[in-house]
């Protein structure tokens, strides 16, 4: 069942802590904005070889940015800072040179050392030659929740994630008055 009110002005009642609507307080007309942050985009330097049959952490060891440093490149990973829980979206752009047909890789998230899922969360199968894709998952993160990339290919041989076309990014997603 789905409900609309239609009004032309929400005003107070009695207090002047403004409104509140579903836990975001509006106060004296001020409009509520997304900050977004933080916010990064985290990358291969260069190729990194995932060897036949292992899971691998992906080694995003450059940044293109990081509003609150955030990402350690030293360990590969984004951690939740100070103050900054909440929710999290998040984008890995894949790219595998050399699969041959019929041969799959795998991405996993990891949260805190463990796969979110047990399962691949996402599985490519090649058609031949290089594959690419892009996921995207939200998660609900607290302070210090750190989270990495695993990576795992079947081809057989050693198989190259591609440089600069191997990416990371994230952003908290955010309202502020």
């Amino acid at each position: 069942m789905t409900s609309t009110i239609k009004v032309d002005t929400i005003s107070e009642k009695t207090s002047a802590n403004g409104v509140t609507i579903d836990g975001l307080n509006i106060k004296d007309g001020t409009i509520p904005t997304l900050t977004n942050t933080p916010s990064f985009s985290a990358v291969l330097s260069g190729n990194q070889a995932i060897s036949g049959s292992t899971e691998t952490k992906i080694t995003y060891n450059s940044e293109q940015w990081d509003t609150d440093s955030a990402f350690d490149t030293s360990n590969n990973r984004f951690i939740v800072p100070s103050g900054k829980a909440g929710k999290y979206q998040f984008n890995i752009m894949f790219y595998m040179g050399g699969l041959a047909n019929d041969v799959n890789a795998r991405l996993k998230f990891y949260k805190n050392g463990s796969a979110i899922n047990p399962q691949p969360l996402i599985m490519i199968y090649s058609s031949g030659g290089d594959t690419s894709a892009h996921l995207s998952l939200a998660l609900d993160l607290s302070v210090a929740d750190y989270i990495e990339i695993f990576c795992g290919q079947y081809a057989g041989s050693s198989k190259n994630l591609e440089g600069n076309l191997n990416y990371l990014q994230g952003f908290r997603i955010a309202w502020t008055i």
